[in-house]
């Protein structure tokens, strides 16, 4: 299982398009936090969607250590465009 495929079979496909959505967006606000040499959070979005496609061992809507790496990186790629 993976973290797409957990959401889907637990909760239904709008809760698996969401999930697949916030990955997408994440994967894309990194993207252009890497274009601007802030490349660390594209390395942890890269290493979530890594633990995410391997494991189903967390939750997706309870805290856990890999989430905090997803929100790590999105507080880094937010705090690297300017105002």
């Amino acid at each position: 299982h993976n973290l797409i495929i957990d959401a889907l079979t637990k909760y239904g496909i709008v809760t698996a398009l969401l999930v697949g959505a916030l990955l997408v967006v994440a994967l894309i606000a990194a993207i252009r936090a890497a274009s601007r040499l802030v490349i660390v959070p594209l390395g942890l979005v890269a290493l979530f969607l890594v633990i995410g496609a391997t494991e189903s061992d967390f939750d997706w809507n309870a805290t856990s250590p890999p989430w905090l790496l997803l929100v790590l990186a999105v507080a880094m790629t937010v705090y690297s465009f300017p105002l």
